[in-house]
């Protein structure tokens, strides 16, 4: 598992489209930050938009409750993998999230992941917690359990999440990795190959 310094800021990696649930991160990172809490981390926003119409909305918020110097928007990066290795934490806020590539590439890098607790958020933290034993990460329910999140993990000490770290990291390599895929394909095939013969 990657082990590197982190730094202070929390990252959202995805597209940005309404379904990604962008607007409710920042909203909820806007109260987090104004419940006099006014040293939390930054948030780096990485990742293309084919929204014209969503990306503006989501800069005119910005704007207009003055996160400039709080949310800083990458755009496109080609190095995602350094970002989730040096950040406090992903959040993944997709209310209608599949698999969750993204929440599987930032175990992988050793990145704590904060996500909706529903659809392929949820699968993969219980995927976790039935593979481990533990948790694996931290869910949460609504805005208001993600601004506590928000606000809890800058001060939460490393002794307590590296072996969450540990787990998820542990968790991708063995429920996820491309043997284990490539051996459940060949067993839905050979289980085809029954049902029609």
């Amino acid at each position: 598992m990657p082990v590197n310094a982190k730094e202070n800021y929390f990252l959202y990696a995805g597209r940005i489209e309404p379904n990604k649930g962008l607007l409710d991160l920042i909203k909820a990172y806007n109260k987090a930050l104004t419940s006099n809490n006014p040293s939390l981390p930054k948030m780096k926003v990485a990742g293309a938009s084919s929204d014209v119409s969503y990306s503006q909305i989501i800069k005119r918020y910005i704007v207009e409750n003055h996160l400039e110097n709080s949310i800083e928007l990458l755009g496109e990066r080609k190095d995602i993998d350094q970002l989730m290795q040096h950040a406090l934490a992903i959040i993944v806020p997709s209310k209608f999230e599949g698999f969750g590539f993204c929440m599987a590439e930032a175990m992988f890098n050793g990145c704590i992941v904060v996500g909706y607790n529903d659809t392929g958020t949820k699968e993969q933290f219980e995927n976790g917690l039935q593979y481990t034993g533990k948790s694996i990460g931290f869910p949460y329910n609504n805005s208001e359990e993600l601004c506590d999140l928000l606000t809890r993990l800058p001060s939460t000490p490393d002794i307590e999440l590296a072996p969450i770290r540990e787990r998820a990291f542990l968790t991708v390599n063995e429920l996820y990795s491309i043997e284990n895929n490539v051996q459940k394909i060949h067993d839905f095939y050979k289980q085809l190959n029954l049902l029609t013969s």
